[in-house]
């Protein structure tokens, strides 16, 4: 493996024979002449040989490590969300596949030649293509800013600081007795501290960028890249990491998620998490001998039509009332507070926001043994109650 770490940064740099990166610059032309504006060469922006090569060998490492899931549909279906970013990114013309690891752990990875690894534990984790789609963006950044090779330039030079360091301790413990593997140790200290500091301002780079592409694809909402950092903040918060700030190789995600929150404002892209994340509403069909079909929204019922109420299918009452609560959650990001009921005589709205999104009847009412006012107060903290559980969940 050191082996391959030493090709791995030789290879980075350019300096592997065969490997060095293409060149775009126009072949110089005799003073006299003129070169036509059509004949003006545009920057490379794809794949170079050597990117390739290294990209190649590193699948390789990779893959011997960790096994691939062979799903050709989730696969295909990466490459397209991949496919419709790239376009927007500093790299368009660089080709993107996927591959799936076959391992629980939530991680994405992107290496040189345009491979991005997903695991299967991320891709179980997310909750829409919204999400998926901010984790790749945020991998495709990596690429576009080829980060990669920044990251390998300054590891040499981190070596050499490393060496000085080295240097300067064993001068100033010459009188001592230091073991000269601790004093190897902390000058290993040194250089991890100076390259993970750097790859801190990698991942920040990337997740900017990552929401620029997302903005620009308008398929694609950028507030999802913000749920997946969101989500990793709350897996720190109920399972932190003991280990030490210096030795850390990504940001804490509250830092990466204060800097998203600025970035979206600063665009003017409002955060609604509802509609990137999968809390919806629904509705559950009758089981055998039931009547009514009920109104869930996420893990609560909160409402149940019966069938023949004033002469309307129940079917369609409820289908009509999920798609209109899902459409306002899709379009505000509806709290427990904006959540009200309004009665005009026979006839009681639930509101968001002063928006209409279900309507009670007085037949309603006599169906559950209540008056209308008191069905409302009922359906009004079932979906409240909905949304202090999703709040719960993502706290």
């Amino acid at each position: 493996m050191r082996a391959f770490a030493v090709w791995l940064s030789l290879a980075l740099l350019g300096l592997l024979p065969g490997m060095a990166a293409e060149t775009t610059a126009p072949v110089a032309t005799p003073p006299a002449a003129t070169t036509p504006a059509t004949a003006v060469k545009k920057p490379f922006t794809g794949t170079t040989r050597a990117e390739a090569e290294l990209g190649k060998h590193t699948s390789e490492e990779i893959e011997k490590e960790v096994k691939l899931v062979k799903d050709e549909k989730a696969i295909a279906h990466l490459n397209d969300i991949a496919a419709t970013i790239a376009p927007f990114t500093q790299r368009p013309d660089v080709v993107y596949s996927c591959k799936i690891l076959d391992t629980g752990e939530l991680n994405a990875e992107s290496i040189p030649g345009g491979t991005i690894y997903v695991t299967k534990g991320l891709l179980d984790a997310v909750e829409s293509d919204h999400e998926l789609a901010g984790v790749l963006a945020h991998e495709i950044a990596h690429n576009s800013l080829h980060h990669a090779q920044k990251l390998m330039e300054h590891e040499r030079n981190a070596s050499m600081v490393q060496v000085a360091s080295m240097l300067a301790m064993i001068y100033m413990n010459r009188d001592e007795n230091v073991p000269a593997a601790d004093l190897l140790t902390m000058s290993e200290l040194v250089k991890e501290a100076l390259v993970n500091g750097y790859t801190i301002e990698l991942e920040a780079q990337a997740d900017a960028n990552g929401v620029d592409y997302l903005a620009q694809t308008k398929k694609y909402d950028p507030v999802g890249l913000y749920s997946v950092i969101l989500g990793f903040e709350q897996i720190e918060l109920h399972h932190p990491e003991m280990q030490m700030g210096y030795l850390k190789t990504h940001p804490y995600s509250d830092e990466r998620r204060k800097a998203l929150e600025k970035k979206l404002a600063d665009m003017h892209i409002p955060i609604n998490l509802w509609n990137v994340v999968n809390f919806r509403a629904s509705v559950i069909l009758p089981k055998k001998n039931d009547t009514g079909y009920v109104l869930r929204l996420g893990d609560v019922n909160c409402f149940t039509f019966e069938a023949g109420n004033d002469g309307q299918d129940a079917a369609t009452r409820a289908a009509a009332a999920a798609a209109s609560i899902n459409h306002r959650l899709q379009a505000a990001y509806i709290q427990q507070y904006d959540v009200g009921a309004d009665q005009h005589d026979d006839l009681l709205n639930i509101t968001f926001r002063g928006v209409p999104v279900l309507t009670l009847t007085k037949a309603d009412a006599t169906a559950a043994n209540l008056k209308l006012d008191t069905l409302g107060a009922y359906v009004v903290a079932n979906i409240k109650t909905a949304l202090w559980h999703e709040h719960v969940k993502r706290a």
